[in-house]
């Protein structure tokens, strides 16, 4: 069984996921507060994919983006006009 420290349960309690690793260290759980995970389950699995992926963008310098107008829109996806 996993027993979560107190520092585990005080940051899942404020809304933060605490990583758990199982003991035969094969797979990997996150644990959230079931508030927190109503609210991402009301928004839908899409919302809930984008914003498990904030932390990747969140080092993402805006210098490092492309600029849109050299993209069109030509039916359902884009291309590049350069």
């Amino acid at each position: 069984m996993i027993q979560l420290t107190d520092s585990d349960f005080q940051t899942a309690a404020q809304g933060h996921p605490v990583r758990l690793t199982d003991p035969s260290g094969q797979a990997e759980f996150f644990l959230v507060s079931a508030a927190h995970l109503e609210r991402l389950n009301a928004r839908g699995p899409v919302v809930a994919e984008v914003e498990a992926g904030y932390h990747i963008l969140a080092g993402v310098s805006p210098d490092d983006w492309e600029d849109i107008s050299n993209y069109e829109v030509n039916g359902d996806h884009a291309s590049a006009t350069r």
